[in-house]
């Protein structure tokens, strides 16, 4: 009988085997998890996401300097990326002259490559990270005319990310992003022209521009298979973030009061307070009275010399 039990025990243990982050009961009460795709868990949270991570980019001195170390360690303060060209000739040597005349029209397109001519391409570089950290997307369309190449980047709110929509021919629109049904592939970007009075309009009034994937640029972290759009990268710790700020507020704003409480000594008739005279008419005003007067410098003004307080 022996020789069974031993059977049986090691198929009670199997059994019973399992993950515990799976287990239920009180303890995973509060752990709500849900089964989405990527695209459905940033729809109705992106918009939300990124307007408390721009507001900690404005008001949070941690966010702030963590921007700020990003775009130093990953741009650097001068120049930026710097590129090397190493093409070669048929026989397999360098092609000196055509790598000299293209790192120099490189740097020359760097000094104006931007649409608006506002910006350097170093500038560029140091909004391209923090544009990923803070809203977790960077948007670049493409002009092309007899001038020359231009770049004209765009904050994400300008790809709608209340449009979705089935299309014919195997496309589908995700989040403003027109994609192919099978391979995921961006076909197009449908733009609105005016992101920031959109959402109090309705959105079948809503003005849009279908811009091809072939003349859009669009930067952005993905962490799941099939995800459409990127989301700000400060998320995880955006809460913590806050609630410490608000703790450290909280903080200050008691220890200010605290150090403004006063106490107030006075006599009945006005007279001024003399070297132990007195001291039973004293009447002691506690509107706004320190713990730390009370202990120390009260119990000197008001001691009677035998270490108690007089009456």
């Amino acid at each position: 009988m022996a020789f069974w039990d031993r059977f049986r025990r090691e198929k009670k243990t199997k059994g019973r085997r399992n993950f515990t982050a799976a287990g239920f009961g009180r303890l995973f009460n509060d752990w709500n998890a849900s089964n989405s795709s990527p695209d459905q868990e940033l729809e109705n949270n992106l918009k939300v996401l990124r307007d408390r991570s721009r507001d900690l980019e404005r008001n949070n001195p941690i966010i702030q300097r963590y921007f700020q170390l990003a775009k130093q360690g990953v741009v650097g303060p001068n120049q930026g990326f710097k590129i090397k060209v190493k093409s070669r000739d048929s026989d397999g040597r360098l092609d000196s002259a055509a790598n000299d005349l293209i790192e120099r029209e490189w740097y020359k397109f760097c000094e104006n490559p931007e649409a608006s001519g506002l910006y350097t391409m170093h500038d560029l570089y140091c909004m391209i990270i923090t544009g990923l950290l803070r809203d977790g997307e960077v948007i670049t369309q493409y002009y092309r005319d007899p001038k020359g190449f231009k770049l004209s980047f765009l904050e994400p709110d300008f790809i709608d990310s209340k449009l979705n929509k089935q299309m014919p021919d195997n496309r589908q629109i995700r989040m403003g992003v027109e994609i192919e049904n099978y391979t995921l592939k961006p076909v197009a970007y449908h733009l609105v022209q005016n992101p920031y009075n959109a959402s109090t309009v309705d959105t079948n009034l809503i003005s849009r521009k279908r811009v091809g994937a072939e003349d859009m640029l669009h930067l952005y972290v993905s962490e799941r298979f099939g995800q459409t759009r990127g989301y700000p990268r400060t998320a995880n710790v955006m809460t913590a973030i806050k609630w410490l700020q608000d703790f450290r507020y909280s903080e200050l704003i008691a220890s200010k009061s605290a150090a403004s409480k006063m106490a107030f000594l006075k006599t009945e008739t006005g007279d001024g307070y003399g070297d132990g005279d007195g001291d039973q008419d004293l009447i002691i005003n506690q509107t706004r009275f320190d713990p730390y007067y009370s202990g120390t410098y009260l119990q000197y003004l008001l001691n009677d010399g035998s270490g108690n307080f007089t009456d």
